[in-house]
């Protein structure tokens, strides 16, 4: 279990690792001399390489005895199959359904005159590669069986037959998007290069390209990034586009590459310096907030408001976590504005109160449908039409089995669109009973089938909850402060794009 007291732990649960590096070869020679057919050019970061994530591992809230390094002369075949066997009963025996696993390799990979691909362990032999070494098929299957959909494996080694080349690593495994790391979500791979190219060591750096850039990230080093936890997706981009910068700046071809099973967001480090940063920013107003909030609070619930319930929820998750959900900008501006002029004993908590109400209350702006042009032929329906001219109306008739919510379906400036999965959607929508709040229930489950944008979802619960009892909307603020924040991160980002243009694709695919 993470450590006690680590308020830097970027993981819930157990968590195990195997890292493994290796640099020296026992057929191995120094890099640039001329090889004899069992041997490989040693490496000179391949080690550090190791060495270092795995010290970061254990820096970020990994026990120490939970991180398994196999490291040059340990890293022998025997061993790495052992390792990942002993990786997979610690899966097994953690307690829990999907304990964080995370699998890292820096070393060679190599391809025999047949086009089979392998790892090289420590003993591998280049002429005897079938025996010597890991294969590439094998490395996969013992991946897929790890008993965790929270598996996560960084592979620093090439792609490219690199025999001669200074400062390369040989050749690796055919890791693309075909690759299966099993069955289920949460299964990821990064690979430093893809097929065709090399994975690049700097005489004059402590790692090699990829590791390099991937540890700065981690520890959100040079970055500008203003999110406090670090997600799979947003690191693996900034990777991507460092590492081939970096390779370019010294006319090699280096691009890293991902290959996902089911995607949803995963956490791999906090980014410790915003994290602090909020902290101290916050610290200064969130006691006034707090105070502000108490005074408003017995206004709020003498408010004749249907959705004083839900405003009084949304406000608690802003004094208390700084968190902007369940309604405009322009709400928490306002708030903000009357924390910084308030004077105890003022009427500014009864003048406040009514504006917050109005202004969550307002209702949104009329979507504006672009003009079509007259000098284009106007597409069929079936075929590619444009959201903003396929009615609601039009859309159901054709596909009457999932009829679309008006709600969803907005022209106007496109949010980020994410997917839940059907048990996140299971689990934000607990507490409306299917036969108590059926045509609710039905409402908002139909809705969160398809992709949608924060903004979207929120209107639609608020516009249930303005005709709502009063247990119905604290059962529906509790999904707009909890429930749909708690999954709506770690959901599939998904192209930004409306309803009425995802129907439309449906129809035209059958």
């Amino acid at each position: 279990m993470p450590v006690e007291g680590f308020s830097d732990v970027f993981y819930k649960g157990p968590a195990y690792a195997l890292v493994i590096g290796i640099g020296t070869y026992e057929f191995g020679k120094p890099q640039g001399k001329e090889l004899e057919p069992d041997q490989f050019p040693n490496l000179k970061k391949a080690r550090q390489d190791a060495t270092d994530f795995a010290a970061f591992l254990e820096r970020n809230g990994f026990i120490e005895y939970n991180v398994r390094k196999l490291l040059d002369d340990e890293a022998t075949l025997t061993a790495i199959k052992t390792e990942l066997d002993e990786l997979s009963k610690d899966c097994a025996k953690s307690g829990v359904e999907n304990p964080l696993a995370i699998v890292y390799f820096s070393g060679h990979g190599w391809v025999d005159n047949k086009k089979r691909h392998y790892l090289i362990p420590y003993d591998g032999k280049r002429d005897n590669l079938p025996g010597s070494a890991l294969p590439h098929r094998y490395f996969s299957d013992l991946l897929a069986e790890l008993p965790t959909n929270r598996l996560v494996v960084f592979v620093d080694a090439c792609h490219s037959g690199a025999i001669g080349l200074t400062n390369a690593k040989g050749a690796v495994l055919e890791y693309d998007a075909g690759v299966s790391l099993g069955e289920g979500e949460g299964r990821y791979l990064i690979t430093s290069c893809k097929p065709g190219e090399s994975s690049y060591e700097l005489p004059e750096e402590r790692n090699s390209i990829f590791t390099k850039h991937l540890l700065e990230l981690l520890e959100c080093e040079n970055d500008d990034s203003t999110e406090v936890e670090v997600e799979f997706f947003a690191l693996f981009t900034k990777l991507q586009k460092k590492v081939i910068d970096t390779a370019q700046r010294n006319d090699w071809n280096q691009t890293p590459t991902t290959s996902v099973s089911n995607a949803t967001g995963i956490i791999l480090a906090i980014n410790k310096r915003e994290r602090e940063k909020r902290i101290q920013i916050s610290a200064a107003t969130r006691e006034t907030r707090i105070s502000f909030f108490e005074a408003l609070k017995p206004i709020l619930k003498n408010s004749t408001s249907s959705a004083k319930t839900i405003i009084a929820g949304t406000l608690k998750k802003y004094v208390q976590e700084g968190r902007r959900l369940g309604a405009p900008d322009d709400f928490f501006t306002m708030f903000d504005e009357y924390v910084a002029g308030w004077e105890v004993g003022s009427r500014v908590p009864e003048d406040c109160c009514e504006l917050l109400i109005g202004e969550y209350a307002a209702p949104p702006p009329k979507a504006v449908r672009p003009k079509e042009s007259n000098t284009q032929e106007r597409p069929k329906p079936a075929e590619s039409a444009p959201a903003s001219a396929v009615s609601t109306k039009q859309v159901a008739t054709e596909t009457p089995q999932v009829p679309p919510s008006p709600a969803l379906i907005v022209a106007g400036p496109q949010q980020e669109k994410r997917r839940l999965s059907p048990d996140d959607v299971k689990y934000v929508l607990e507490g409306i009973m299917k036969f108590e709040y059926y045509k609710e229930f039905t409402t908002l489950s139909e809705q969160l089938k398809w992709p949608v944008s924060e903004p979207e979802i929120v209107a639609a619960i608020n516009a249930i909850s303005s005709n709502a009892s009063e247990p119905l909307r604290a059962i529906l603020g509790s999904i707009i402060n909890e429930r749909l924040p708690e999954r709506w991160r770690k959901a599939e980002i998904v192209e930004s794009q409306s309803v009425a243009n995802v129907i439309l694709q449906k129809v035209k695919d059958v």
